[in-house]
């Protein structure tokens, strides 16, 4: 007998397993593949969330860093848009955002703003300052003019709502002097409305304003800090 025939005898004596109905073998097949995918979608969701978590942890420690290099921050009113004198500031029209100190200007006001009238114009971006608003709501009484006082040099330490003497200064000349002769007169009291980094303007009373300008005009006008006087 042949070697390929002795090998065939071999394979056909050799006891084959059985075959599993065409059924349960669909029914495993199935299962093996939901298993599979299961498997997958956890392995997904976990690399899902560590990237997550890696992104999350990034950004709050960039901004704990930026926040350290900030410094200590301040909350300020800032115009949404350009607004106009006698505007009154709402949540309309500013926002509320915290700033760091550092780059914060003297006198800066933050949600006190709320409910106040401006007195200057202001533009879209700029932090709203003390210096803009009125002292008590609005910035004229009825009976009131507004004046502003150039202050060439540097203005006095004023705020709006402060009360001030407006002094006259004019030369004379004196018969016997050599030199002219200074001479100074109160004009009238006034409220400070504004400051600027060279004028103060004032709400003075309608019948004394006229003097107060023909004062500057040939001479000069100074302001005394006065103690506050509450409206009567």
């Amino acid at each position: 007998m042949s070697r390929s025939a002795d090998s065939d005898s071999a394979a056909s004596s050799w006891p084959m397993p059985p075959r599993p109905s065409g059924a349960g073998s669909l029914v495993r097949a199935r299962a093996t593949l939901a298993f599979r995918r299961l498997d997958q979608r956890r392995l997904l969701a976990f690399v899902v969330a560590g990237v997550v978590a890696v992104v999350t942890f990034t950004t709050v420690s960039e901004a704990q860093s930026r926040s350290a290099s900030l410094g200590q921050t301040q909350l300020v009113a800032i115009a949404r848009t350009d607004l106009a004198a006698g505007s009154r500031l709402t949540s309309v029209n500013i926002d509320l955002i915290e700033r760091p100190v550092r780059f914060v200007p003297v006198r800066a006001v933050g949600s006190e703003a709320e409910g106040e009238v401006l007195i200057a114009d202001v533009v879209a971006g700029e932090v709203i300052v003390s210096s803009r608003l009125g002292a008590s709501g609005t910035p004229l009484g009825t009976d009131e003019r507004a004046v502003t006082v150039p202050m060439p040099l540097a203005p006095p330490l004023l705020e709006p709502g402060d009360t001030v003497e407006l002094v006259g200064l004019q030369a004379v000349d004196v018969a016997g002097s050599p030199a002219p002769t200074v001479a100074t007169v109160v004009i009238t009291t006034g409220r400070v409305l504004a400051v600027t980094d060279n004028a103060v303007t004032v709400a003075t009373p309608d019948h004394a304003a006229l003097e107060v300008l023909r004062y500057l005009a040939v001479g000069s006008v100074e302001l005394v800090a006065t103690p506050f006087q509450a409206p009567g």
